[in-house]
């Protein structure tokens, strides 16, 4: 709801004040703003928390803010700009080792890849996040790739695997829906 946002913006700013240095409040402070249409607030929010962020060497805090550019870039439009800030959270999530978020982030970047009619590069994008998620049995996640990679089909016009794809997403959504 708009006035949950409202607020959650109004304790975001209010832990800011107490804690100026707070990497990841940056973050969720531009998320509320990016869902409430505040774009520009949501962008100075995310570049004083990348600004401390580096300040302060903090990767898993760059990668969080690099996350919300793109969040935030991809529901203003701004695909390429999306895709900048994935690739640099996707080089800090690798040294971190952290292949869930790699996923998603693989997965993000096949959406925003998709967006700018460059199908090809999304299933790459897309087939990498495959193996992550069948490495880690993360039966729900895989659905999102089968989304992603159902949309790269039906761009290059290859409905058969379109569809082949659509319904691998909709087995996986029916069977662990989102909550």
């Amino acid at each position: 709801k708009k006035a949950d946002l409202e607020k959650a913006k109004v304790n975001f700013e209010t832990a800011l004040s107490l804690d100026q240095n707070f990497v990841e409040v940056y973050y969720l402070h531009s998320v509320a703003c990016e869902r409430l249409g505040h774009f520009e607030e949501a962008e100075t929010s995310l570049n004083k928390g990348l600004e401390i962020a580096e300040k302060k060497n903090n990767m898993r805090g760059k990668s969080h803010i690099h996350r919300g550019f793109k969040l935030l870039y991809t529901r203003w439009g701004k695909y390429t700009q999306a895709i900048e800030h994935i690739e640099k959270a996707l080089i800090i999530e690798m040294k971190l080792n952290n292949p869930m978020f790699e996923s998603k982030l693989r997965q993000d970047y096949a959406n925003c890849l998709n967006k700018l009619l460059k199908p090809d590069l999304s299933i790459e994008q897309n087939k990498q996040a495959v193996e992550i998620l069948k490495i880690m049995e993360n039966e729900r996640m895989l659905g999102v790739s089968y989304a992603n990679l159902n949309d790269s089909y039906l761009i290059m016009g290859d409905y058969s695997l379109s569809i082949e794809f659509g319904e691998k997403a909709i087995a996986k959504f029916r069977k662990f829906p989102f909550i």
